[in-house]
């Protein structure tokens, strides 16, 4: 059995919100104080609280009003003691105004409502189900069957591994998994695993870190859990590195207790990004074998890996009354929440937010930013944000603004005119602009040849060696001589970077793939033919720049750097067309 959807009402941090869940991996994201872990603790709380009541609540004969409900001495969270309520709960209860509120859909198509209320300051439950014990049989036969199962599985956050371990009783290991200290007991856990478990365990640790559990030996009243690594074999698991112990960890708890809803606190925390990935193919692995898995994590591993494998995504926001899948967005904003460069609360708050997009190296980004500090634009004014040039996270272009809820922007796109003819560059400026979006080509092949400049390169030197005295003329001369040398190298990276360009171009304002070849040929010729010539603005700026840096190394023994030239910059040399694009804002 699957769990479709929760509601909490006054619970912790959230007045009334709802969740859906898919029935195979939920990542809950979003920044600290969101709501993500009590969510996965109202889950628990539920299902619990079902256990305690059965599901259904006697009436009082004497007063319709009143319902019987069940006393609890504890709760049963990976909390210390009643750390899960708000402190506002028990105040309200005395009160006599509403208490908490757990509401659950299930995939069998039942539901059930949970309550918890503090008459006279102790934790009182009431199910749902106001017919009392002889209420609606087929309720209660499907509730019966949640019951039988295996309540959902809680993994609290991952706290290390004790150096010593006593043994204790089941008893005792019980109380401790269950109160959230699995670690402090986790050699007893081994201990008392039946072998076929033990066997699960070892195949996990096997094929994804080439060791296993050996054995469990007793010194004196301590454990000690020893594993194999490589020509080691009597190593204890405290020996061990702080990922495999956490791993482990979990899959102690989910091979353990074999629950068909496994719900998990950051399981990514501490765990280098290899492992991240690691994990996270682990626990789809269970979900193919019928598991449904929600997670708490802040992970950018975890996120990158649901949006690739469609998995359930929620943005946590514990103001709003429905928590939305980012699916309930479009890619534009997928694409950003998954490079970590936009937060839930862009998405889930209404306010106007102003984006800058480069297509570029984070050389470039930072070149940008100089332009902008010139220009007096302050960078709390607007987010930045570079696709580094990289393929898999090329943010391109928006949709439009009026298809992305509850989402107000202003975006300013900066893109490289990669010595694309005007003509097209025009066709896909006007087929993507809108009233709130503005698209800019640069006038140069990249943002780096506005800085292979012979004049602010010779100022540059100067500034860094006193001594020099370079012209702006002997630079233009180091220049030409670089590229000339230089110019078949050059142009095959110009000669890549034009295909896939175009390949664009054409898919983006709806010409023929067919005419490809043979624009690209002529585009080629004339490239070749006329622009081997200072300045050289159509050549691509990041490959000549690196080569020029590296001839006045040589020459000058002096280091430039981008930003150097950048911030030679005076307000009247920032180009042109990048000053009235940013006029738009």
């Amino acid at each position: 059995m699957k769990i479709k959807f929760i509601e909490a009402s006054l619970f912790k941090g959230f007045q009334k919100s709802s969740v859906e869940f898919n029935p195979g991996l939920n990542l809950l994201v979003g920044a600290n104080n969101s709501g993500k872990s009590s969510l996965l603790q109202a889950i628990y709380l539920a299902f619990h609280f079902l256990s305690v009541t059965g599901g259904i609540s006697e009436k009082d004969k004497k007063n319709k009003n009143k319902l019987k409900g069940v006393m609890l001495k504890s709760f049963p969270i990976p909390l210390h003691d009643n750390a899960a309520i708000s402190e506002g709960l028990k105040k309200r209860s005395l009160r006599g105004e509403k208490s908490t509120y757990f509401k659950v859909e299930m995939n069998n198509s039942v539901s059930f409502m949970e309550g918890l209320t503090f008459p006279g300051g102790n934790p009182l439950v009431i199910s749902s189900n106001f017919e009392g014990m002889e209420g609606n049989k087929e309720y209660r036969e499907k509730v019966g069957k949640i019951i039988k199962n295996k309540l959902p599985l809680f993994i609290p956050i991952f706290a290390g591994v004790t150096n010593q371990e006593e043994i204790k009783t089941k008893e005792v290991v019980s109380y401790y998994v269950t109160s959230g200290k699995s670690s402090e007991v986790l050699r007893n856990q081994l201990k008392e695993m039946p072998r076929k478990n033990f066997e699960t365990l070892n195949k996990y640790l096997k094929d994804s870190f080439d060791i296993e559990i050996l054995a469990n030996e007793t010194h004196e009243i301590y454990l000690s859990s020893v594993y194999k690594e490589d020509k080691y074999n009597n190593l204890d698991i405290s020996l061990a590195g702080s990922g495999f112990q956490q791993i482990l960890q979990i899959l102690v708890y989910i091979v353990s207790f074999n629950s068909d809803i496994i719900l998990i606190d950051e399981p990514d925390a501490h765990l280098h990004y290899r492992l991240q990935n690691l994990l996270y193919k682990i626990l789809s692995n269970l979900v193919k074998d019928g598991k449904q898995i929600i997670i708490a994590t802040h992970s950018q591993i975890f996120i990158k890996n649901a949006i690739e494998k469609n998995d359930h995504l929620v943005l946590v926001n514990k103001k709003s009354e429905k928590q939305k899948s980012i699916n309930e967005y479009n890619d534009y904003l997928k694409a950003l929440y998954e490079d970590g460069l936009l937060d839930e609360e862009d998405i889930t708050e209404k306010k106007e937010i102003k984006f800058i997009f480069l297509e570029d190296s984070d050389k470039g980004f930072k070149v940008m930013k100089i332009f902008l500090e010139k220009l007096g634009i302050k960078e709390s004014e607007y987010k930045i944000i570079s696709s580094n040039g990289e393929a898999d996270g090329d943010i391109k272009y928006l949709k439009k603004s009026r298809d992305i809820d509850n989402l107000k922007f202003k975006a300013l796109i900066i893109k490289d005119s990669d010595s694309i003819p005007r003509e097209y560059l025009e066709k896909i400026k006007n087929k993507n602009n809108d009233k709130d979006i503005s698209v800019c080509f640069t006038d140069v092949n990249e943002i780096e040849n506005y800085l292979i400049n012979a004049k602010l390169i010779s100022k540059v030197i100067n500034q860094k060696n006193k001594k020099l005295k370079t012209k702006e003329f002997d630079i233009q001369q180091l220049i030409n001589r670089v590229v000339n040398k230089n110019k078949d190298n050059l142009f095959d990276t110009l000669d890549g970077c034009l295909e896939g360009k175009l390949k664009e171009c054409y898919r983006d304002v709806d010409l023929e793939f067919s005419k490809i070849q043979s624009t690209t040929r002529n585009i080629k010729k004339e490239i070749r033919d006329n622009n081997f010539k200072y300045p050289f603005e159509k050549l691509p700026g990041k490959e000549m720049l690196g080569l020029i840096k590296e001839e006045i190394q040589n020459k000058y023994k002096v280091k430039i750097l981008e930003t150097d030239i950048a911030y030679a910059f005076e307000i009247s040399d920032v180009p042109k067309l990048i000053k009235e694009s940013l006029k738009f804002f």
